[in-house]
């Protein structure tokens, strides 16, 4: 039997740092001072050091010498850059588990769930909820053909992807959700269709690369 282990304390801070950031409560930008971070979380300034570094691994937050740690703040190079990055491994990860037959049933069924509930929530405007389920579909997209290095070497471009997508909160008049649908992607899957599923992939990540650059170009323009 297999027992889980339960999360260090430097983990469980990061993810309510993560959190706090795609609710947009911490903007891109803002600094993070590690004593108000230690207070406000009542563990030490080692444990937050700690959850710093994690969340630097993952691109939510970059750290400047001499200046500080501060969440990541985008711009549309760098949006650019993520998709491509995206497009070529996501993409390259379903080809290979499909190949390999490493979607099961269960994976298959909840990714289609997943799909048909970010529809969902996007009506409903819950969209720290539709970030996570999209967090979770993407996830199972990837991590069933194995490949570890892979999985590397998403985290960071996944994460700006995500960062970008914590924008609509503040401008729901910019983008609409509606053409960023992973329906088609879950149903090519349960079809077993490797051409049609790396299709609506490429299709939904590169719809989703416009709507982001919209969003960042209207943020800006706003400042």
């Amino acid at each position: 039997m297999k027992i889980e282990r339960p999360p260090k304390l430097s983990e469980v801070v990061a993810e309510c740092v993560r959190e706090a950031v795609y609710r947009g409560k911490l903007g891109q930008g803002t600094r993070l001072y590690e004593t108000s971070l230690s207070k406000a979380y009542a563990v030490s300034r080692g444990t937050i050091r700690e959850a710093l570094l994690l969340l630097k691994e993952d691109g939510v937050v970059e750290v400047f010498p001499h200046r500080g740690t501060f969440i990541t703040a985008l711009s549309t190079k760098l949006i650019e850059e993520s998709y491509a990055l995206r497009i070529l491994l996501e993409t390259h990860a379903a080809q290979a588990a499909l190949r390999a037959n490493a979607y099961t049933p269960d994976i298959l069924s909840e990714m289609y769930r997943l799909a048909t509930e970010i529809d969902r929530l996007e009506q409903t405007r819950h969209h720290f909820e539709m970030l996570k389920a999209d967090i979770r579909f993407h996830s199972l997209l990837c991590e069933a053909g194995g490949n570890m290095l892979l999985l590397y070497s998403l985290k960071k471009p996944q994460t700006y992807c995500r960062l970008a997508l914590v924008s609509p909160v503040v401008l729901e008049d910019v983008i609409s959700f509606s053409s960023l649908s992973h329906v088609p992607i879950a149903q090519a899957l349960n079809a077993g269709d490797v051409q049609a599923c790396l299709q609506a992939l490429r299709f939904h990540l590169q719809q989703s690369k416009k709507a982001m650059i919209s969003c960042v170009r209207a943020i800006t323009s706003r400042d």
